[in-house]
């Protein structure tokens, strides 16, 4: 490969720079199975720490979601891997405290989605002080985290975005949110994006949000349905909403989960990742589980 004719790319005499961008755009299962075998300038590349800024768990983790011990060696290997360099990480479904322990520890991450996560407040607000350089934040679906995380973390993180929604069957839709809420405006000054989608909370509790939040540009309160901010929008004209109004009743979860991750106020920088292709249907990805090749239970970490 590195000896291709004239006009193909020659992978040695790239910069390293622009080889670990490359990387960090190639699924995992492949970047651990298939690019070290392809030649040895992209073998190289793949052991390079700044090739491990941005990893997405999300298939592993929804695969293995009954398999902690799997997960935990596939973290304790990206801990090894990225030596310092991991920015942003995306796993679903966590299932305990110490998985979420071992998140903690990579202390440089800028942008983590913990969606359906399952760790505890308790642990969370341990932990907290870990995640001084996060921005970006998505603990949608965690049933068990509440108002004192999201205050330890609005103390100890420089919070520019926060994911927080629910099902529009919310187990908890009879218990207030307000506190959530009030955690937020009294620690998140610097939010630029909340999205809060099917909670319960009351209207004074949101306008302490934007009373807080100077910066505050989208504000994606779907399915709140207590929330009425016509009297107040035009005090803040750079501020877009949506909501609480929403255009038609999701029944399927897995469309509702692609809606609240590529809405309308989907911010480029924190909510996606070069290396995602997210828009590929289901089909596509089955299709391509279906592929011989060893999977990412049979590669060694």
């Amino acid at each position: 490969m590195e000896n291709m004719g004239n006009g193909s790319p020659q992978w040695a005499e790239l910069p390293a720079d622009i080889l670990a961008a490359i990387m960090n755009k190639v699924p995992l299962e492949e970047k651990l199975g298939v690019v070290p075998s392809l030649c040895k300038s992209w073998g190289k590349a793949v052991m390079d720490p700044c090739s491990w800024k941005i990893v997405d768990l999300e298939k592993f983790s929804l695969e293995h979601a009954d398999d902690s011990a799997m997960v935990e060696r596939m973290l304790r290997f990206l801990l090894n891997r990225s030596s310092g360099c991991l920015r942003n990480l995306y796993i679903a479904r966590l299932e305990n405290d110490s998985l979420f322990s071992l998140v903690a520890e990579m202390v440089t991450l800028e942008k983590l989605l913990l969606p359906e996560g399952r760790m505890s407040d308790a642990i969370v607000v341990e932990h907290a002080g870990r995640f001084s350089n996060l921005k970006f934040l998505d603990l949608s679906y965690c049933m068990n985290v509440g108002a004192q995380a999201l205050e330890a973390l609005g103390k100890n993180c420089p919070l520019e975005g926060l994911c927080r929604c629910m099902l529009p069957n919310n187990l908890f839709k009879d218990i207030s949110q307000d506190e959530e809420v009030v955690a937020i405006a009294t620690t998140m000054h610097k939010l630029k994006i909340l999205r809060m989608n099917y909670l319960k909370f009351q209207n004074e509790s949101i306008l302490k949000v934007l009373s807080s939040c100077p910066d505050l540009r989208e504000l994606d309160v779907r399915g709140c349905w207590e929330v009425n901010l016509a009297n107040h929008i035009d005090e803040y004209p750079s501020l877009t909403v949506l909501g609480p109004h929403i255009e038609e009743v999701m029944r399927d979860f897995n469309e509702f989960i692609r809606a609240r991750r590529f809405g309308p106020v989907v911010d480029p920088y924190l909510y996606t990742s070069d290396s995602d292709e997210y828009d590929e249907d289901e089909s596509e990805l089955e299709d391509e589980e279906d592929e011989d090749g060893p999977g990412l239970e049979d590669l060694e970490f």
